[in-house]
């Protein structure tokens, strides 16, 4: 693979028409790693990242 392909599972959880979490648990390069984004009325969180240890 190329050093910026990675691979996950893409969850879209939807509180309401103003409220979305976007969860993606990564399996390649940093397996466990978990990336979350918030849609909150009109703006992205941005990527936050929960790394193993």
């Amino acid at each position: 693979m190329k050093s910026r392909e990675w691979i996950g599972i893409r969850k879209v959880m939807p509180r309401s028409g103003n409220h979305v979490m976007v969860k993606i648990e990564e399996m390649y390069p940093v397996t466990g790693r978990i990336w979350y984004n918030f849609y909150n009325f009109t703006a992205w969180t941005g990527w936050k990242s929960i790394v193993p240890s």
